[in-house]
């Protein structure tokens, strides 16, 4: 793996925040688009959104953590290179970053008002997308796996991409932010809801926050939601009621919420 790539593709993002060169950046995400890791409308739709962040109020603060996720890329880059460190032991340098150091002070920048809540969200998820990029190739360069399924696997991801933004929508329409999505996500971790599982009990969620809202004090659960989860998802009982409780805390806050109004 030419974990000095990993590293471009990471920072792509952010390469504006400590350079302000958008001309390099339209050229980055050229190149992306013609080896295929973006859409024509993602780049586009990325680089309207850095144009958007050059003049946001945040911008000093987003712009020292993405000089700082350069610096540290680079030198796990630098000891790579030399030989001073395993293609392994620069993967595991990375996510000990990204686990230990990066996500910490994420998480802090955010609560404190410091970055936007969306910007920290689409780097991490960047983060995540380019890392799984790297794997794939280095996959196929290792014979694990062909071109055809490795392209394949990458248009399901991307497929999956569009499905992960829509959830948001629907969740943000609900007023729950980011970091509320963060602590559901966290609590049905907690209570074994897999990686596999994630999406689709999230999507349980919201399916049952509007039939409760529609049924009132009348609402059982749908036969085909309760299909959904327990034989697509394949949810336990204990966490399709766990599903049920989070959708009617959420419900309980958006009717409230109207109430006000």
């Amino acid at each position: 793996m030419n974990i000095g790539k990993l590293i471009v593709v990471i920072i792509l993002f952010t390469t504006w925040t400590y350079t302000q060169n958008f001309d390099a950046v339209e050229r980055k995400l050229g190149e992306a688009v013609a080896e295929g890791h973006l859409s024509l409308d993602q780049a586009a739709a990325m680089m309207k959104t850095l144009r958007e962040m050059a003049s946001d109020k945040h911008h000093n603060a987003e712009e020292k953590i993405g000089a700082w996720i350069d610096s540290v890329g680079k030198k796990i880059k630098a000891a790579a290179m030399k030989g001073e460190i395993s293609e392994k032991e620069a993967w595991e340098k990375w996510q000990h970053f990204k686990e230990h150091e990066l996500a910490p002070k994420l998480k802090m920048a955010v609560a404190k008002g410091v970055v936007r809540e969306k910007w920290a969200q689409e780097l991490w998820h960047g983060i995540e997308k380019a890392e799984i990029s790297e794997k794939l190739k280095a996959a196929v360069a290792k014979g694990e796996m062909t071109e055809q399924q490795a392209w394949e696997k990458w248009k399901e991801i991307n497929k999956q991409d569009n499905k992960h933004h829509e959830i948001i929508h629907h969740y943000k329409r609900l007023g729950v932010s980011m970091q509320e999505m963060g602590n559901i996500k966290k609590s049905l971790g907690d209570a074994g809801v897999t990686n596999e599982q994630m999406e689709g009990a999230m999507r349980g969620i919201l399916r049952t926050v509007h039939e409760m809202k529609s049924e009132g004090e009348k609402y059982e659960m749908d036969l085909g939601v309760a299909k959904f989860l327990r034989g697509e998802i394949k949810l336990s009982n204990k966490q399709i009621e766990m599903v049920q409780n989070i959708a009617r805390r959420i419900l309980h806050r958006v009717m409230k919420q109207q109430q006000k109004k």
